[in-house]
């Protein structure tokens, strides 16, 4: 048995699109997603497989959903820098030339003298996110590399913007199943 993730769903639909111009629903899709992840992890090359896929149970927020999720180059950091001129700049000339895909800032309060930013860039691959990672750490930057949390793909988008004005904030987060 294979385990998916939803990144990995979204990048079948994608596929599936980009072959048949046909658009799968996740379920649907679950299938080209277990048949790519067991063709790389076989390291097989020149093969045909045959995966059977279903619906067009999709709606338009699904699909930007799907959209954004969909490119696997899509790497999510989280970043510390210091509140000090030049620092952004700095953070930005480690990502160049990458495409930065989202950004969000959040000054740490009154007082502090670091910013929280929450930044997706397309890497390369593996080695490129990782040099990214490791240039940023250099810097004396606090990195954290969350393209495998769900919570913070789903929610990172909604934690920063503006200064922090709720003292301990906390974030929670329930799934209530359809």
């Amino acid at each position: 048995m294979l385990t998916v993730s939803t990144d990995e769903i979204c990048a079948a639909i994608k596929d599936g699109f980009m072959d048949t111009r046909s658009i799968l629903e996740p379920a649907g899709a679950l299938a080209i997603a277990g048949v790519k992840q067991w063709a790389a992890a076989a390291n097989t090359r020149d093969q045909t497989y045959v995966a059977i896929t279903s619906g067009a149970n999709m709606n338009f927020d699904s699909l930007r959903f799907v959209s954004e999720r969909a490119d696997a180059s899509e790497t999510l950091l989280s970043v510390v820098i210091p509140e000090r001129p030049g620092a952004f700049r700095q953070l930005i000339g480690r990502l160049e030339p990458r495409n930065v895909t989202e950004f969000s800032y959040r000054h740490a309060g009154p007082g502090a003298d670091a910013a929280h930013i929450y930044i997706s860039f397309q890497a390369a691959g593996a080695e490129d996110n990782a040099s990214v990672i490791a240039a940023l750490r250099a810097d004396g930057c606090e990195t954290l590399d969350l393209t495998a949390n769900e919570l913070a793909k789903d929610h990172a988008r909604h934690l920063a913007g503006g200064r922090v004005t709720i003292e301990h904030e906390r974030l929670y987060r329930f799934e209530f199943p359809e």
